[in-house]
């Protein structure tokens, strides 16, 4: 659920504004690794909510919302076959 109704998601508009993060955070030197694409957890694109990384390792964080729970183990699964 979003904070305020804005009318229907704009896919495009979603998808540029995506890629412009990216960018962003690669122009910074940041190096970003695109996951698969979770249709059952709708709101797993904001991924820095499941997990904060340091350089010491990673802290599986837990979304607010129960519905998202399930998405700290997916992250936890991501990041170790990333090392």
């Amino acid at each position: 659920m979003r904070a305020a109704d804005r009318g229907p998601l704009d896919i495009e508009q979603f998808l540029a504004e995506h890629s412009a993060y990216v960018s962003a955070l690669e122009r910074a030197g940041l190096a970003v690794t695109v996951l698969a694409e979770l249709e059952a957890y709708p709101d797993s694109v904001f991924v820095e909510d499941a997990a904060l990384c340091l350089p010491q390792g990673a802290v599986i964080l837990r979304p607010g919302t129960p519905s998202r729970t399930p998405e700290g183990d997916l992250m936890r699964r991501e990041l170790a076959g990333l090392g």
